[in-house]
């Protein structure tokens, strides 16, 4: 019914927050590589990796604006490779174990900014990259230092994926309902818009509003209202495709966005959800246009809503009766 939240494809505090951990990691490789240790007083690999990493931090800040999500998992799997090389070519273990708990700082990147999919993805092949390059050159006098690096990279990611999604679902869900609110339904909505616009489908949108729901409020309590809108919501949610969004817009007003959907389908959707349930509301709908934000087609379908509204009392009907104030908007009608 409310769709997975899909977080935005590129943003800038990921760049920066990328090019900050290429800078971090590239310094403490060349620190690595030119303090003395019993082995050799320079490590040349350690300090070649190091100006790679900074070379890299600058080149994605630079290249910011062309940066998009496939070019972001690429720069990120190349330091995977960067790493597994590192982990085989060092001379002692230390440095290898300690190349494997830098690696984590790019799993939690990875968990924190990226969806869950392409955090798994993005974490097989870290621990897939690192495994094969120590198993492969092992220094450690036990196999066990190299699992329990494995063993911490992926369970610090994996519970930081958790969190963040967890975190994510309460800032983007209504509390009451449970659909996304305001915030959600921008987010999930963005790539379906960009989607819409590619592929040159229609996306309708709608806005509900509950006729005469203050009085309801007043007659039955503030209790009753809000147990009102939970079963609006449980039973519309069978009637919507598995692409529609509804979300909670505040108070008793919904939005809905119907990808794929022209204004007569979308007519028929409200007639649907009238249906299901007696409880009398309104709606206006729109086509949600080209290049136009989300809530510029929202405020032109509530017009459409409140003309609705103005063109008749509300009527509470019955479960047999015919829709009640579902109509379209002028928009939608010539674009119909």
């Amino acid at each position: 019914m409310s769709g997975s939240v899909v977080m935005p494809a590129v943003t800038a505090t990921q760049i920066r927050v990328l090019a900050g951990l290429f800078a971090i990691a590239g310094f403490f490789a060349i620190l690595f590589g030119i303090v003395p240790n019993p082995t050799a007083p320079i490590d040349p690999i350690a300090v070649r990796v190091g100006f790679i990493l900074l070379a890299s931090s600058g080149v994605v800040l630079v290249l910011s604006r062309y940066v998009r999500p496939w070019t972001l998992d690429a720069v990120i799997a190349l330091t995977y490779v960067l790493a597994a090389y590192g982990v085989s070519a060092v001379k002692n273990a230390e440095n290898q174990l300690l190349i494997g708990l830098g690696l984590m700082a790019f799993a939690v990147f990875a968990a924190y900014f990226l969806s869950p999919r392409r955090f798994r993805a993005h974490l097989a092949l870290l621990l897939g990259t690192f495994a094969m390059a120590a198993f492969a050159h092992p220094l450690a006098s036990s196999w066990l230092a190299y699992v329990a690096v494995i063993v911490a990279i992926a369970g610090v990611s994996i519970m930081v994926s958790f969190l963040v999604s967890a975190m994510r679902e309460l800032v983007m869900r209504d509390d009451l309902t449970g659909l996304l609110n305001r915030r959600g339904l921008d987010v999930l909505t963005a790539p379906m818009h960009a989607a819409a616009e590619r592929t040159g489908l229609p996306i309708t949108v709608g806005m509900i509003d509950l006729d005469g729901f203050k009085k309801f409020n007043d007659t039955h309590g503030h209790a009753a209202g809000d147990a009102l809108l939970v079963e609006l919501v449980q039973t519309w949610g069978p009637q919507l495709r598995g692409t529609d969004v509804l979300a909670r817009y505040g108070g008793d007003e919904f939005a809905l966005v119907l990808p794929g959907t022209d204004g007569l389908e979308a007519l028929e959707i409200a007639e649907r959800l009238h249906a299901a349930h007696q409880a009398p509301w309104s709606v206006g709908f729109t086509t949600w246009a080209k290049g136009e934000d989300l809530y510029d087609a929202l405020i032109r379908a509530d017009r459409d809503l409140y003309d609705a509204k103005r063109s008749r009392p509300p009527i509470p009907r019955q479960p047999d009766a015919p829709p009640n104030g579902a109509r379209l908007s002028s928009q939608v009608s010539d674009d119909a």
